[in-house]
Order: structure tokens, then sequence, then C-alpha cells
């Protein structure tokens, strides 16, 4: 992740390029990136007030502020695992392959038909509980301390 590149998405106002650098914030743990973001939260947060960003099943610019949020706290000194709690987008499949989780078990519940996990936290060993639920059309993941 590019400082630059992150900022020029978010000056094109352009919401499908702000989705594209909300994730890339939410995908980074590297620290000093995140701090040099930290700046312009504020400039960041005015755009955000004056696009329309959109979203099918969720709201697109709630994932902006939490991203928002997330360079804040990180920079704050919390680990990025805070961000579980509480949200329904994280994979734990997809957190373990960037390495800022590791799965210690995986259990298909075919008659719930959904997918458990046990996972670890990478930075702080925190553990979680993650349910994975396939009700919807698309899936989504219910992360619990353990």
């Amino acid at each position: 992740m590019e400082t630059s590149c992150i900022v020029e998405k978010f000056e094109s106002r352009d919401p499908h390029k702000i989705w594209e650098a909300t994730w890339e914030i939410l995908r980074c743990n590297d620290l000093d990136k995140l701090s040099e973001l930290k700046a312009y939260i504020p400039v960041f947060s005015e755009i955000l007030a004056k696009v329309e960003m959109g979203g099918a099943i969720r709201s697109n610019a709630e994932d902006t502020k939490l991203s928002l949020k997330y360079i804040e706290q990180r920079c704050q000194g919390s680990c990025r695992c805070y961000l579980y709690s509480g949200q329904n987008m994280f994979n734990p499949e997809k957190e373990a392959e960037l390495s800022f989780v590791e799965i210690v078990t995986s259990q298909v519940m075919k008659e719930l038909y959904e997918h458990h996990f046990a996972v670890t936290c990478c930075e702080c060993s925190k553990k979680f509980k993650v349910r994975e639920v396939h009700g919807w059309h698309v899936p989504w993941y219910e992360w619990s301390n353990a």
C-alpha cells in the first residue's frame, strides 16, 4: 500500500476508487504507512461525506469509516484484531492467508450450513471463535472472544 495512491484514490472522489483504498487500508498492518495516513483522516472524512458510496448488502461508506477508525486505533496502539468484534465481513481464511491470524481448528457444520473456526491473532495471541454462515446471498462471519 502506497500512501500517495490512497490519497489519490480519495481525492478522485470516485466511489469505486475510494472503496479500493478502503480495503487497501483494512488489509494493511504496516504502522509506518498507517501513521502517514493519519494526518489525512479529516480530509478523507470530508470527502466521504460528499460522495455517495453505495453498497448492495452493506454500506460501503460504513466500511470506509471503519478503515479511517482502523488507522486511528492502530496508531494509538490497538491490535489489528480489534476489527473483528462486531464486524461480519472478515473471512478468517483470508485473514490467515495475510498472516493476520492463525486458524487452529476448522469444522464444517453441514446440518447448520455453517463453518466454525478457532482462530488466534498472530500479533497479540488473542483467541476467537468464528462462525461462517451461508444463509444469505454471501457468507458472513461472526467473531467472538474464545
